[in-house]
């Protein structure tokens, strides 16, 4: 009696060990990070040629709309921003008619917004960069032309997106938000510059890890025709279009006002504020996989 107690404690004492080695490493292997990294602009305004300036800020529903998507499918957006401050509202996004004219849809979103704890108090893209970049499953920048004041130029981001291409994990943009892909570049600031006056820029001495993508971004032909004294208060010193057919990218796009999402490989990009139910679908796809 006493060796068949032995030989049942040892047995099941075995089965513990094939539980405690095998099954538990297995589940947790199969677990995928449930944390979206969304990064936004620490600008409130956009600086024009001759160094006026034109208050901006994130679009309000190219970023509440795709994390409210984000949010009712389990993930957990984290917010970042180049400074780590609040990030700004652009004023002319807080209108039902970027809702499709629907008040209740409009005021859903703005009270999430309102209400995104993590978004009152983003984390550094320094801290983030310096972080555990594995435990996001994806990353995604909304536009308003905020993005065009800073993001284009943060090496932390740079570095983030870099991850991102390697892992090849989901990174959606939409409408400005685009031009933070020029983060990426080991000098963006001499082909914004060269562009600013107006040279040609030769995009094959610019190595970059999305040259030859299909993307599409905030058209010229939506963009220049409201780049006039009237609208902006001056004139804009580069365009997101131009800058990214530059520096490498396939830039395609459809008529203006018109949704348009193009997918290639783990980029994901809107081109307008239109796109923004189509961009947070495509997303919310590209994680399933």
């Amino acid at each position: 009696m006493g060796i068949a107690i032995r030989q049942s404690s040892g047995n099941l004492a075995w089965l513990l060990s094939i539980l405690l080695l095998g099954v538990a490493p297995m589940a947790y292997a199969a677990e995928s990070p449930r944390k979206v990294l969304v990064v936004v602009s620490s600008a409130d305004s956009l600086t024009l040629q001759g160094g006026k300036k034109h208050p901006t800020g994130f679009f309000l529903n190219e970023l509440g709309v795709p994390v409210k998507a984000l949010i009712d499918a389990g993930y957990e957006p984290v917010f970042a921003d180049p400074l780590g401050n609040k990030p700004a509202m652009d004023e002319i996004s807080d209108n039902p008619s970027y809702f499709g004219k629907d008040e209740k849809k409009y005021a859903m979103i703005k009270s999430l917004v309102t209400e995104l704890p993590g978004l009152k108090h983003p984390l550094p893209l320094e801290k983030v960069a310096a972080g555990d970049l594995k435990q996001y499953a994806a990353v995604f920048i909304p536009g308003g032309h905020a993005p065009m004041e800073d993001l284009w130029k943060q090496p932390a981001l740079g570095r983030i997106l870099h991850h991102f291409h390697d892992l090849h994990k989901p990174t959606a943009l939409i409408c400005h938000g685009p031009i933070a892909l020029l983060s990426s570049l080991t000098d963006p600031q001499r082909l914004v510059s060269a562009l600013e006056q107006g040279k040609n820029v030769q995009a094959e001495k610019m190595p970059w890890i999305y040259a030859g993508y299909q993307i599409t971004v905030f058209s010229d032909a939506e963009e220049k025709p409201t780049d006039v004294p009237t609208w902006l208060g001056g004139k804009m010193r580069f365009f997101p279009e131009d800058a990214l057919r530059a520096a490498g990218a396939k830039v395609t796009e459809a008529p203006p006002g018109q949704s348009n999402v193009v997918n290639d490989r783990e980029l994901i990009t809107g081109q307008n504020p239109q796109s923004d139910e189509e961009l947070a679908a495509q997303l919310l796809n590209a994680l399933k996989h």
